[in-house]
């Protein structure tokens, strides 16, 4: 009876820590000059991009991480406003820049797609030490990482795992158990 309580409370309290990194994901939201004119989509999936470096290794030690957006001057400086004051683990230098199909991708440690993107763009970063974070519906079909839905008014993701081990990117156990398969 003693061996079943244990891995009662052992179960327990390993869903109450993934519960706790979910709330973590979604109430620490950055703070915004003009929040009532961004959307609340926007917002989650801005505070996903910050949360995912956190629990994202690259191979080489990075001094500063440079967050990309594909041709959204907007969300650009979205970004850079919300990142303005942050810093990441170990106190890692956040930049933020809009990039067009005409820029080195490979500048960039994370690129969000909040459009769609050709498999070109997406195929001329497979496989590098970039993780990808998109919101179109076949972005991991063409190579993406990390791919943003909605479903039941919330915003999920799902994680491509095998190719971000193949970009030599170690995603923490954490934020793997977060991921969901988007609804077909």
């Amino acid at each position: 009876m003693l061996c079943l309580c244990g891995n009662f409370i052992q179960k327990s309290l390993r869903t109450l820590h993934i519960t706790t990194v979910l709330a973590c994901f979604l109430l620490i939201t950055p703070v915004y000059a003009d929040s009532e004119e961004i959307d609340r989509g926007l917002k989650i999936k801005i505070a996903y991009l910050y949360h995912f470096s956190q629990f994202t290794q690259w191979e080489k030690p990075l001094t500063t991480l440079n967050y990309c957006v594909f041709n959204d001057i907007a969300i650009s400086e979205l970004l850079k406003t919300t990142f303005i004051d942050k810093k990441s683990s170990g106190k890692v230098k956040l930049d933020v820049h809009n990039l067009t199909d005409r820029d080195d991708l490979s500048v960039c440690q994370i690129i969000f797609f909040p459009h769609p993107a050709s498999k070109e763009i997406l195929t001329s970063i497979y496989h590098k030490p970039i993780l990808s974070v998109g919101v179109q519906k076949d972005f991991i079909d063409l190579g993406g990482i990390i791919f943003l839905f909605e479903e039941d008014q919330k915003i999920h993701f799902f994680i491509n795992n095998v190719d971000a081990q193949e970009a030599n990117l170690k995603l923490n156990s954490q934020l793997l158990a977060l991921s969901r398969l988007p609804p077909q």
